[in-house]
């Protein structure tokens, strides 16, 4: 997003303790940095004083410092991890592309399915025998968990299991009893990021069932079923574009009284983030994620970019300048959908829409605020003076501050009408 940007990396995981995330905030303040990302997740439950990033990131935000965390990647209801209204909360959405595996099938049919392993080796011109170990309906052999094909022929074919988890050990059962592929079906539609040990394309339940069917009238019609797997790499034109992550964590907040969160969501579904991984003594290869962890470093580049342009800017300024000019429609201008059930996403899976670096560039209008409103904010939440001072790290006495009561008002956090904003 900001690829002028001079980046200062700090190690926080993979322990991400708190003791780390405070002690890489007070480097990155006194190393003088304007933007600061971190891409770790925390407890829906926290009260700011309990959570090491709501406190850590204070002292930043009253240098200048804007922070952009990730929502976190629990998928449901409240399970946010951060919800401090000066932290710029991150949710995550697709893209119109995907890593295509499509699987073509006896009968000449074929669906899309998805795999982050494209391997160059696996030849997609030959159409191998089909098989189905759940056909006998056990939990076993449907998720072809181990032994499940001790009395299956599965050598050389295509190995037909639901999606049960731990994906890379369903692949391990059918390498090892000798199949040379394997399909799996899925609920979520996610692309699983993992390495697996065979080829592999990951399919929508729909489509795992018209493939199941394909089997079943195959074998009644004493043909033998076959498929195959093309690997495609990645793929353009995929719809409806952006979602709602079925895995990016939901408000409404726990614990700030009512400001909404997430803030904005950015593309982290499928934008690949590697790291060096060792699991033993000879084993040393990439591991790969994505979510919202992704997500939010596209917020913290825009950030960087309008902090560019705009210099004089306080944190406030940029996070509102990001949150009025997201956008809750897709690319085709319908309403975002929620890739978790096919409706059109709520407020508290999109907040106020997809980030638009434009649009941020030059917002029209800003809303600021007094960092010293958040002293009266936190007083008005219940917390004692002492836990006040903790995040503040200054003297406080809440029996004599203003406490807040429209939070949203007075903060002007907001993400509803314009002229409802201006006739506050």
């Amino acid at each position: 997003m900001a690829p002028r940007a001079h980046l200062a990396i700090y190690k926080v995981c993979p322990n991400c303790s708190d003791s780390d995330i405070i002690a890489a905030f007070e480097q990155a303040i006194q190393d003088g940095v304007h933007i600061i990302n971190l891409s770790v997740s925390g407890f829906p439950t926290a009260e700011f004083y309990n959570d090491a990033v709501a406190r850590s990131s204070y002292p930043a935000i009253e240098k200048g410092i804007s922070v952009s965390v990730s929502a976190g990647n629990m998928g449901s209801s409240s399970s946010l991890g951060h919800s401090a209204p000066w932290l710029m909360v991150v949710g995550s959405t697709s893209t119109d592309r995907r890593l295509a595996a499509t699987v073509k099938l006896g009968n000449s049919k074929e669906f899309v399915g998805e795999t982050a392993y494209q391997p160059s080796w696996f030849n997609s011109s030959v159409l191998l025998p089909l098989a189905f170990p759940g056909i006998n309906n056990t939990i076993e052999t449907l998720y072809c968990k181990n032994g499940s094909m001790n009395t299956i022929d599965v050598k050389g074919k295509i190995v037909l299991c639901w999606s049960a988890g731990n994906v890379v050990f369903q692949g391990r059962v059918v390498k090892e009893a000798g199949g040379a592929a394997m399909i799996l079906v899925g609920r979520g539609g996610n692309t699983p990021q993992v390495r697996h040990v065979l080829p592999v394309s990951y399919v929508k339940y729909a489509d795992g069932n018209n493939i199941m069917q394909y089997y079943r009238s195959s074998l009644s019609a004493r043909s033998i079923p076959k498929a195959t797997i093309v690997f495609q790499g990645q793929v353009p034109g995929l719809r409806p574009a952006p979602g709602i992550d079925t895995t990016s964590s939901r408000g409404p907040s726990l614990t700030n009284g009512g400001i909404l969160k997430p803030d904005v969501v950015a593309p982290g579904k499928d934008i690949l983030g590697a790291w060096p991984y060792r699991s033993g003594p000879s084993d040393n290869f990439f591991r790969l994620a994505s979510g919202t962890s992704m997500a939010a470093p596209h917020v913290a580049g825009i950030m960087a970019l309008i902090k560019k342009k705009h210099p004089t800017w306080s944190p406030a300024a940029i996070q509102s300048a990001i949150i009025t000019t997201a956008k809750d429609m897709d690319l085709d201008g319908k309403p975002m959908v929620d890739n978790k059930n096919g409706k059109p996403a709520s407020i508290f899976a999109k907040g106020a829409g997809l980030v638009n670096p434009s649009g941020a560039m030059d917002p029209g209008l800003v809303y600021d605020r007094n960092i010293s409103d958040y002293k009266g904010y936190m007083c008005g939440l219940g917390y004692s003076s002492s836990n006040v001072e903790l995040i503040i790290r200054k003297h406080v006495n809440c029996t004599k501050v203003k406490k807040i009561k429209s939070i949203t008002a007075e903060l002007c956090i907001h993400h509803g009408d314009l002229e409802q904003h201006l006739a506050q």
